[in-house]
């Protein structure tokens, strides 16, 4: 196994006691407190946030180099979404090269925090804006719900007719959502299983777990 930890350094570090005890259902009283555990293990019994989380219970002098690897791969590979939406700003790509170099020595920590402090800038900022775009959400949602009460009520009413062009209008664009939910969702599911490779790689040894398809299958 390329990292393990035990249930010992998981108990240390205050492992959450559901997913801990997840675990030890999982593999069983053979294993012991001191029994060596692959992260594989872990990843194939509790599922990726977990094996992420047990990082910090491996006790290995490689573990922060990979572990800060490891970030700067699954950030960079969506970080075309941000500068999609943000043309020009390169804090956060600067950011994830001054890390990757910082894990291999390349960096000064004085270096990393700069570009850190840069980043940090960029992602409250972007934080401000995910909360006035929930607001404006929650603005339109609070908008077709009175729309909807509208459409209701009109049924009742005189207008019946124009009523209902207006609630089939409203079921075309509650199908298109629908639509644009469930493409968000196979996108996660593919990027999620991506990231579940990328620690594959990085932590544990040769071999594949069973994870779930884009269809929900295990293969």
């Amino acid at each position: 196994m390329k990292y393990h930890t035990t249930f010992k350094q998981l108990q240390k570090h205050r492992a959450c006691k559901d997913r801990y005890k997840l675990l030890r259902e999982n593999l069983g009283r053979k294993c012991k407190l001191d029994t060596p555990i692959s992260l594989l293990q872990i990843l194939e019994s509790n599922g990726l946030e977990d094996a992420l989380w047990a990082l910090i219970a491996v006790d290995h002098p490689d573990i922060e180099r990979d572990a800060r690897l490891y970030n700067c791969n699954v950030a960079e590979h969506v970080l075309h979404i941000y500068e999609n939406e943000h043309p020009g700003d390169m804090s956060l790509r600067t950011c994830i090269e001054v890390s990757r170099r910082y894990a291999h020595g390349e960096a000064t920590e004085e270096e990393l925090a700069a570009a850190r402090e840069a980043a940090r800038g960029v992602a409250w900022e972007a934080a401000r804006e995910a909360a006035r775009g929930a607001a404006r959400e929650a603005a339109r949602a609070a908008a077709r719900a009175a729309a909807r009460e509208a459409v209701r009520e009109a049924v009742w009413a005189v207008a019946r007719e124009a009523a209902w062009a207006v609630a089939r209008e409203a079921v075309r664009e509650a199908a298109e959502a629908a639509a644009r939910e469930a493409a968000r969702a196979v996108a996660w599911r593919k990027e999620r299983k991506w990231q579940e490779e990328q620690y594959m790689k990085y932590f544990c040894e040769e071999g594949k777990i069973n994870m779930p398809d884009e269809g929900g299958e295990v293969k």
